[in-house]
């Protein structure tokens, strides 16, 4: 795990990029947005703050990066590289992944 700092207006992650990291919030607050589901002019982004963590779906489900984060004022991270995240919670990783592709959405 290694601290990062960021200044406001950092982009901390890229929606469409490959995903190399997970995050946990120490401090600060920062907005998600998303390019193909933009929110409407009454509604505002979504904010994580501390406490809150981010990126792992792309680590789970080797994807893509969902969304954009950024941050909106100065914010200390803790960043944990892919084979560390993947090592440290490979059973809680296979658990999610087969819950998610077998979904039965009893409700269609």
């Amino acid at each position: 795990m290694v601290p990062v700092l960021h200044k406001p207006d950092d982009n901390i992650i890229l929606e469409g990029e490959k995903g190399k990291y997970f995050y946990f919030i120490a401090i600060g607050k920062l907005s998600v947005t998303h390019q193909f589901f933009p929110v409407s002019p009454e509604e505002k982004p979504t904010q994580l703050l501390a406490g809150d963590y981010f990126g792992e779906l792309s680590l789970i489900f080797n994807c893509r990066r969902t969304c954009t984060v950024k941050s909106l004022n100065y914010t200390t991270l803790a960043m944990i590289d892919q084979d560390s995240f993947v090592k440290s919670s490979r059973k809680f990783i296979m658990a999610i992944r087969n819950q998610t592709i077998n979904y039965n959405d009893k409700y269609k």
